[in-house]
């Protein structure tokens, strides 16, 4: 990553201040609305030139039609400002090689090629500030279905006829000037699908946005580790905190550019909640819409963008200007965000009428849900324990947020510690690899890659305070290649996996004995995996090896390892416990 102090303060402006952003796909891709020759594909819309092999002279003829009336700047950043959005992402140019500016580096832009014939990316930026919202803009660096020496187009042109050079040096560089030149300051430039672009001139595109505006942040898909902050996989979700600046593109359906069939809306609670997950681990969400043809922002984006923009308006000190969750992992309940001497958790599902939040370190002074103090217990011990009743009228129909303060800057236990209803999870973000030299990495979406090697393992320390029997489930994740919901769910399983702790082993097979709800991500499904039940009959301090004994390696994908879960066997002695804790709260 790199940085100056321009970019410093750019970061801190964007990922800390701003939170939350708004996407928009459009392009002529739009027009076509998801169908080709009379039938819907079943890909994502945007991606429909490349998906279908429409020739680039056939697919030039939809400039003709594109002449979108209903288009209004200051409607589209109205919307955007009433979401609670701060910053929006506009596509200057997709894979299709259609500019939505008047570029003078190509004619097929929206103001020469079509009837249209306005330049909807400077209309969009001075209706952004307007509105107080940072302007950002897409680009397409590397794919370009259009021009002849740009990636991903094999039908039109022969690939040993290309040469990347001429497309980078004659298109990307003249046009990246042109929109970091011709339309005021520009909060981020997104790039994208970082296929064939090597390093050299990933480094000369990054070191050529800082030059021409040195406040411009770079995503880090400009390719090769390089820019200013990482972009998750889209719709992914961490399983944990992410120090550095990171962002989550999310669509409100499936596709991102406008789909006439795609009718697999989320909720808007639903995307509340990936809005508040996120934040909780230190990111920033951008929500993508799909215009149509003719300029309309859909009737569902648009309710889904207001119910976002009445959820902040009442949330929003929970989001704009907190920093991540200050324990290890979220808990069952939910996520929580902080800021000085406040704590905000975001509860998302109920849990038998009380929170409970272990490691606290400070004296809690107050807890408050909708400016009314809630009735709360503190555990004088190092363990710091808070309990908190629920009121009667908690509505988990959105995240709920119970605001605590305490004394002085939040300090906590880091330790990995038992969730209120005493199961232990240990996700593979936070897991120690065996070696220095282990192979073993962690994805965007805090799940092992690269685990081939027997010889390698990856190791947790855990305190457990109540004591028991418990059931080991080994939980593993479906990814797919790309975005695409129409692209198979990747997964590999068969593995022959021991898992030890306290002297104890267990030996198991990697399959899908049953399928869990992802809380943050419902694009990537989670897998159990039954192991076993083992003992921890006293309290304290515990460590917990998982080792492969044998990988099966028929895809190359290996032990994607998301996490291991402990679950209580709930005895009568169990039950009891339970029973006498919630009758003391309720005193």
């Amino acid at each position: 990553m790199q940085e100056n102090k321009f970019i410093k303060d750019a970061l801190d402006e964007f990922f800390i201040d701003r939170k939350f952003g708004v996407f928009i796909h459009w392009g002529l891709y739009s027009v076509l609305a998801g169908r080709w020759q009379g039938k819907t594909t079943p890909y994502i819309a945007e991606w429909i030139m490349k998906r279908e092999r429409i020739p680039v002279k056939e697919y030039e003829k939809i400039a003709s039609q594109f002449n979108p009336g209903n288009f209004d700047a200051d409607e589209w950043v109205e919307n955007i400002a009433r979401s609670g959005a701060r910053y929006m992402v506009v596509t200057a140019k997709h894979h299709e090689g259609f500019a939505m500016y008047h570029s003078k580096v190509s004619p097929f832009n929206v103001v020469d090629a079509t009837e249209f014939g306005r330049d909807i990316i400077g209309e969009l930026s001075i209706a952004a500030k307007k509105y107080g919202i940072k302007f950002c803009l897409y680009y397409s660096h590397d794919q370009d279905w259009h021009h002849p020496h740009g990636f991903g187009n094999d039908w039109d042109y022969r690939p040993q006829d290309q040469d990347f050079d001429v497309y980078f040096n004659e298109m990307v560089l003249p046009q990246v000037r042109e929109l970091l030149t011709g339309y005021g300051s520009i909060g981020m430039i997104w790039f994208d699908t970082p296929f064939s672009i090597d390093k050299a001139k990933s480094r000369r595109l990054c070191d050529f946005v800082h030059e021409l505006q040195p406040a411009c942040l770079v995503n880090g898909r400009i390719g090769h580790d390089l820019g200013d902050f990482s972009e998750i996989s889209d719709n992914g979700v961490p399983s944990t905190v992410v120090e550095q600046a990171w962002e989550t593109p999310l669509t409100m359906n499936d596709s991102w550019g406008y789909k006439v069939d795609d009718n697999n809306w989320k909720k808007p609670q639903t995307l509340v909640r990936y809005l508040s997950g996120i934040v909780g681990k230190g990111g920033n969400c951008l929500l993508n819409i799909g215009p149509d043809g003719d300029g309309n922002i859909p009737e569902q984006s648009v309710e889904i963008l207001d119910s976002i923009g009445s959820w902040l308006r009442i949330n929003g000190d929970a989001v704009y200007g907190t920093h991540h969750n200050p324990f290890p992992v979220d808990y069952q309940w939910g996520t929580l965000t902080s800021r000085n001497n406040k704590l905000f958790l975001h509860v998302h599902r109920a849990n038998g009428g009380k929170i409970i939040l272990k490691g606290l370190k400070n004296s809690v002074l107050s807890v408050a849900y909708k400016n009314r103090e809630l009735f709360f217990s503190q555990a004088q011990d190092s363990s710091g324990t808070l309990e908190i009743e629920t009121p009667q009228d908690f509505d988990l129909e959105y995240p709920a947020v119970i605001r605590v303060e305490v004394d002085g800057k939040v300090e906590v236990d880091r330790s990995i510690t038992q969730q209120g209803d005493n199961s232990v999870v240990l996700e593979a973000g936070i897991a120690v690899a065996s070696g220095s030299d282990s192979q073993i990495s962690i994805s965007h979406l805090g799940t092992t890659n690269n685990w081939f090697d027997t010889n390698e393992s990856l190791c947790w320390s855990f305190r457990v305070d109540n004591p028991g029997r418990f059931h080991i489930n080994i939980v593993t994740i479906g990814e797919r290649a790309d975005g695409d919901p129409a692209t198979p769910l990747e997964w590999e399983g068969g593995h022959k996996i021991t898992v030890a702790v306290a002297d104890k082993s267990l030996t198991g097979i990697i399959t899908k004995d049953s399928e869990m709800e992802n809380p943050v991500n419902s694009h990537f499904p989670l897998y159990i995996t039954e192991i076993g039940e083992i003992d921890l009959n006293e309290p304290g301090e515990y460590e917990m090896r998982i080792r492969a004994k044998s990988i099966v390696n028929e895809k190359e994908i290996g032990f994607t390892l998301r996490s291991v879960i402990l679950n209580p066997i709930k005895t009568e002695a169990y039950e009891y416990e339970q029973a006498e804790c919630n009758s003391c709260l309720n005193r």
